[in-house]
């Protein structure tokens, strides 16, 4: 999927997109920052227009990139290659939550949406390389 990764969460690219109202909305995280080392929006980004992500291209606010999506952490292990857990319903403990980001730090550019081993948990990224 197609998805327009924002160089910074600044006020022209808030502006631009439409706000908290708009499809800027998407970038934020229960009225915070997403977790990660990227400015990708979260699921729903079906709502982004190609027309609209060009126009932020365009004014230097961001590039259009693919995006893949994992909706668990459990995902997440298997595809940065960490060990899979044996009771993927037992809740997340912090060592696990450090190892996740710190891989996805080495291999991908990410956001990370919801709480971390909840059913919210959503992953968004771009694999480097």
């Amino acid at each position: 999927m197609k998805a327009l990764k924002l160089f910074e969460g600044n006020d022209e690219a808030w502006d631009l997109l439409g706000g908290a109202d708009g499809v800027a909305g998407y970038y934020g995280d229960n009225g915070g920052d997403p977790d990660g080392n990227a400015w990708l929006p979260n699921v729903g980004g079906d709502d982004f227009t190609e027309e609209l992500m060009q126009k932020a291209v365009d004014a230097g606010l961001g590039e259009i990139v693919e995006v893949e999506e994992a909706f668990s952490d459990d995902e997440m292990l298997v595809i940065l290659g960490l060990p899979s857990r044996q009771d993927v319903y037992a809740e997340l403990d912090e060592d696990t939550v450090d190892a996740l980001k710190a891989a996805a730090n080495t291999q991908l550019q990410w956001a990370h949406y919801g709480a971390y081993g909840a059913g919210d948990s959503v992953w968004v990224f771009v694999k480097k390389g």
